[in-house]
């Protein structure tokens, strides 16, 4: 932190006052008149507000923010530069009386994902120096209605809720409401909630929704976007048909012509597409569940204690995070957020008898918990409303006498094959969503005395727990009940930490009717996913056992991936190469390269040395599985190495990983180039989020080739492909409409 002592600020503002009082009149005339200027200017924005026919309690509140976010840049009457820096300072103010007050707009600075990685993406809030250097408040729940007990989680926004008015108004009616335009004589029934796609990016509009019309549910824009009707068309049914075709043939967003939509930094933001799906939003919630986060007890079974000793690899051992009883009871508890609260057992609670599905949404970089749990919730509305892609949604689609089921993946292992025509009722489905908290995000209050648990979000590298790091130190407990001591330290990994969320919902004295478990990441979620499903010998996740939930991960636009061997995709000379040989998995194509101005092909392969010399990180882990001074994570070495043959051979690891029944969704337009958090591409992977997973994905089914499809012992995968891959159509880096889309619920469900 940057300190400056009073002598300093004093000093400076004495020479502040005297270079003030030297200017000539002429100057000072100047300058009064730009002032007068620019608040005249402020005050038309602060003043100004979007147009609509009634205000609701969290339009009012947000009114002189969107004017600011949407107000033209006016040159003639001050600099574009001036401008911006005064919409930055007010929007930054405005952020922070939003942070300590509980009525809001539900816009403010971290809402969903930042990024994955990249860079250290922590609230901006966060990284302004405290005057008084206090722990930081935890954002707090957006007020829709008091009345009604309806409140959304931090930066979202509040979007009302119709009733039905029968025929009044007729179909004009109902196409106004398709559009976003509410009308006089509605009445406000309820409250659904709208995040946004970036932490940087302020919430859009809501689309006005009839209740009944969306099951519970209603929907929403991105900023930059109005809500539209679809375009009376018919559609062909040719299979070329454009994508952006089909969205429009379905309630969508429509780029706004006439915004010119600016970041919470007071930035352009680059609206890149005409169309783009609607967001699902999810029912508001009451205060007292969505206020403060609950805590998952961690034992100390689940930790790691150091022992002084050193390994081959300088690094101290840590013994703990296996199965070995460890005194002490609890270290600890993990923040997260349900739908249906407690999931621990507690004396006096009867089993969860109603409870058969469980879906985990990992948060990504920007650490928002409560906004993926609303995420997660809407997209099992959506599932089990008949939205298209959803299990009534493809019964409607296919003709009579047949039954809509979802796709069987081949990666299962034949005895534990999921009955695709799953179906489930709402209050079946329990919703969690974990929150690996940070230092900056506050100290919430949770369900018990135990200490919270944080992971570092800048060290060694941005947000730890995305690849298993462990834990900032907690004291380890001592003999006496409830005690901690702080002479000695133990930490937990994040992976060992989602172990135990996994198992508390595996134990069959608190969930004994539980049938499945997904779990499902974005971004940097979507690296804990699958970096986890490498590394985990949860005893959960074994599904030979019986009477266990089957277990589905859903790995959705990761930055980075960790190989499974020392191979990777590079450019190969196409001459003679057939179209057979182009749709084996060894072989990757990009087509219409914007330098070549045609196809590249990718051949995988063994690195030469003088690429080995250009990227010597590129399969240390988390890019490989090679052991990285860099990248601490002391839960992936021990579980990875321990199924090393002698000969430090992979292939148990990868049969392993190969037998875990796991989708990968990529963004159809998550086409953003990455910077090099490494070299060459991050270790040769590839320049794009969307190239990166197909890439990975192929590679997967070159190793399965190879190890004949792990056909021993009691891993024996079937004999076409390893995992599942789905191109996500319409949609780039955004998590809720990646989970609610037709193939994010297909990935998920079926």
């Amino acid at each position: 932190m940057v300190t400056m002592s009073s002598s300093s600020v004093g000093g400076g503002f004495a020479r502040h006052s005297h270079t003030t009082g030297s200017r000539s009149i002429s100057q000072r005339i100047g300058i009064a008149i730009a002032s007068v200027a620019l608040l005249s200017f402020l005050l038309l924005m602060m003043t100004s507000s979007t147009t609509t026919p009634r205000s609701t309690p969290s339009s009012i509140a947000s009114s002189s923010l969107t004017a600011a976010v949407y107000a033209p840049l006016d040159t003639a009457v001050v600099s574009p530069a001036v401008v911006k820096a005064s919409l930055k300072h007010q929007l930054r103010e405005q952020r922070q009386r939003q942070q300590h007050q509980r009525v809001g707009a539900g816009v403010v600075d971290n809402s969903l994902d930042v990024d994955d990685g990249s860079m250290s993406n922590t609230p901006i809030d966060a990284q302004t120096p405290s005057l008084d250097d206090e722990p930081t408040p935890i954002a707090l729940p957006v007020v829709c209605s008091e009345e009604m007990n309806a409140y959304c989680p931090a930066n979202m926004k509040c979007c009302p809720q119709y009733s039905r008015l029968g025929d009044i108004g007729g179909s004009n009616l109902k196409q106004s409401r398709m559009l976003g335009v509410a009308t006089q004589d509605a009445t406000i029934v309820g409250y659904t909630c709208l995040g946004s796609a970036k932490g940087v990016y302020p919430v859009g509009e809501c689309c006005d929704d009839e209740v009944g019309t969306t099951k519970g549910t209603g929907s929403g824009c991105a900023i930059g976007y109005k809500c539209a009707v679809p375009r009376q068309t018919s559609l062909q049914s040719s299979p070329d048909v454009n994508s952006d075709n089909l969205l429009t043939t379905r309630p969508h967003c429509q780029k706004d012509e006439d915004a010119n939509p600016l970041d919470i930094d007071g930035d352009p933001i680059d609206i890149k597409y005409d169309t783009l799906p609607r967001y699902s939003t999810c029912a508001a919630r009451k205060k007292e569940d969505i206020a403060q986060p609950l805590g998952l007890p961690i034992p100390a079974s689940a930790a790691s204690y150091l022992t002084g000793e050193v390994d081959d690899d300088g690094d101290v051992l840590k013994v703990g995070g296996s199965g070995e009883e460890v005194d002490g009871g609890y270290i600890g508890q993990l923040a997260y957020y349900s739908n249906m609260g407690s999931i621990t057992s507690v004396d006096g609670v009867a089993p969860r008898l109603d409870v058969r599905t469980a879906v985990i949404g990992i948060h990504g970089s920007g650490r928002t918990a409560a906004n993926y749990l609303c995420a997660m919730i809407a997209a099992v509305e959506d599932y089990l409303s008949g939205k298209p892609g959803s299990l009534e949604g493809m019964v409607s689609s296919v003709g009579d006498g047949e039954t809509a089921k979802g796709p069987i993946s081949s990666i299962r292992r034949r005895q534990q094959q999921y009955d695709t025509t799953f179906t489930a009722k709402k209050e079946e489905i329990l919703v969690v969503a974990p929150w690996f908290l940070a230092p900056e995000d506050g100290d919430p209050s949770l369900s018990s005395n135990l200490p919270v648990i944080k992971w570092d979000n800048v060290h060694p590298i941005p947000h730890t727990f995305r690849y298993g790091g462990e834990s900032i130190g907690i004291g380890i407990p001592t003999a006496n009940e409830g005690d901690m001591d702080q002479a000695g330290k133990t930490t937990i990994s994040s992976f060992g930490a989602m172990d135990v969320l996994l198992e508390t919902l595996c134990k069959k004295e608190r969930f004994p009717n539980l049938e499945r478990i997904i779990v499902a990441g974005h971004s940097a979620g979507g690296q804990f996913v699958h970096r986890w499903g490498i590394s985990s010998d949860s005893w959960c996740l074994d599904q030979t056992m019986d009477n266990l939930p089957k277990v589905r991960l859903v790995a959705a636009n990761p930055r980075s991936y960790a190989y499974l061997d020392g191979r990777r995709y590079f450019p190969t000379d196409s001459n003679k190469l057939s179209e057979k040989d182009l749709n084996e998995p060894s072989f990757f194509v990009r087509r219409d390269d914007e330098k070549k101005k045609g196809d590249v092909i990718f051949k995988f392969r063994e690195l030469t040395s003088i690429e080995q010399e250009q990227c010597p990180e590129f399969n240390s882990y988390e890019w490989g599985l090679n052991y990285n001074p860099k990248v601490p994570a002391p839960y992936v070495k021990f579980n990875v190495k321990k199924l090393f043959g002698l000969d430090d051979d992979f292939s148990d690891v990868f049969c392993r990983y190969a037998s875990r029944d796991l989708v990968y969704l990529a963004g159809e337009r998550d086409t953003e180039k990455l910077g090099n958090q490494i070299c060459n591409e991050d270790g040769y992977q590839g320049p794009t989020r969307r190239e990166r997973s197909s890439r990975f994905y192929l590679s997967l089914q070159v190793i399965g080739r190879e190890e004949g499809y792990c056909e021993r012992g009691d891993v024996e995968l079937e004999k076409n492909q390893v995992h599942t891959h789905r191109v996500v159509k319409d949609v780039g880096h955004d998590h809720a409409l990646i989970f609610q889309s037709e193939e994010g619920l297909e990935g998920m469900f079926n």
